[in-house]
C-alpha cells in the first residue's frame, strides 16, 4: 500500500490561502482594485497647506497618487491574478480532466459545501479531498509558471 505525504505534495499554506482567496473573489477582483484605490486616496493628506507645500516640494499630491496606482504592488498583484485566472480557466477546461473544472465551478463559483459537491460529482468525500488537493497543485504549478509564486512543488503528481 502506498501512503502519500500531502505536505510534500501540497503548496505551502500561504500560497493555498492566496489561491483560495483569489478563486473565491475572481468575479470581484475589479472591486478589490477599486477598494485599494480608495484606500490609497483616503490615506493621503488633502489639506490646503499640504497641497501648497506639494507645489514646491516632492509630496503625495492627488495626481501623484492617481499616477501611482499602476505602481502599487497590491493592485499589480490583483491584475496579475485576474489575467492568470482568466488564462488558467481556459487551460483547465481544455487540457485537464473535466472533473477539476466542475470542482472549480461548484466549490469556488457556486460556493457549495463539500457534501453537496461530492453528491453532484458522484464521488466520495475522500475522493473529493484528493481532487481538491490535486486541483490546488494544478493551480499552484501554473501560478509558478506565471511567476505568481517562487516556490516549486517537487512531487505534485496526477491522481
Amino acid at each position: 500500500m502506498i501512503t502519500t505525504n500531502y505536505e510534500l505534495l501540497s503548496p505551502r499554506n500561504r500560497a493555498i490561502k492566496e489561491i483560495k482567496y483569489m478563486l473565491y473573489n475572481y468575479y470581484k477582483i475589479d472591486e478589490l482594485i477599486d477598494k485599494r484605490k480608495e484606500e490609497l486616496i483616503d490615506n493621503m493628506n488633502l489639506s490646503t497647506a499640504a497641497w501648497l507645500r506639494g507645489i514646491n516640494q516632492d509630496s503625495n499630491t492627488f495626481e501623484d497618487v492617481i499616477a501611482g496606482f499602476d505602481n502599487d504592488w497590491r493592485i499589480r498583484r490583483y491584475r496579475h491574478w485576474q489575467d492568470f485566472l482568466r488564462n488558467f480557466f481556459s487551460i483547465l477546461e481544455k487540457f485537464e480532466s473535466s472533473k477539476y473544472f466542475v470542482f472549480l465551478q461548484l466549490k469556488y463559483f457556486n460556493d457549495l459545501p463539500f457534501e453537496e459537491i461530492s453528491k453532484k460529482m458522484n464521488v466520495t468525500e475522500d475522493e473529493l479531498k484528493i481532487i481538491a488537493n490535486y486541483f490546488n497543485c494544478i493551480v499552484y504549478k501554473y501560478a509558478i509558471k506565471d511567476k505568481l509564486f517562487k516556490e516549486e512543488v517537487q512531487n505534485c503528481v496526477a491522481v
